[in-house]
């Protein structure tokens, strides 16, 4: 599933990405993936050659961790993992 959310989150249909992530959300909500593991299977997404791929695997990343690392150990793991994909940004 997650790598479906991957290639769907580079569709140009704001509607189709939207449901894509809402189902991982609802797989987090119902403790069918955690944020951890969803973190491992989209950590390859971050070098994606298309950026509308990269910003939404981002997006999702940003909600996840909003709405659950306070809730769970993994947060310190997940932490540590992101730091250099937000401090090696490029604003152009």
């Amino acid at each position: 599933m997650v790598l479906m959310y991957v290639c769907v989150s580079g569709d140009g249909k704001d509607m189709v990405r939207e449901k894509a992530q809402l189902l991982l959300l609802k797989m987090l909500e119902r403790e069918v993936l955690s944020p951890q593991t969803l973190l491992d299977k989209l950590t390859p997404a971050f070098n994606h050659k298309n950026s509308r791929i990269r910003e939404e695997v981002l997006t999702t990343l940003t909600t996840t961790i909003n709405e659950y690392a306070s809730r769970t150990r993994e947060s310190l793991a997940m932490g540590r993992e992101l730091y250099p994909f937000f401090s090696s940004v490029d604003i152009r």
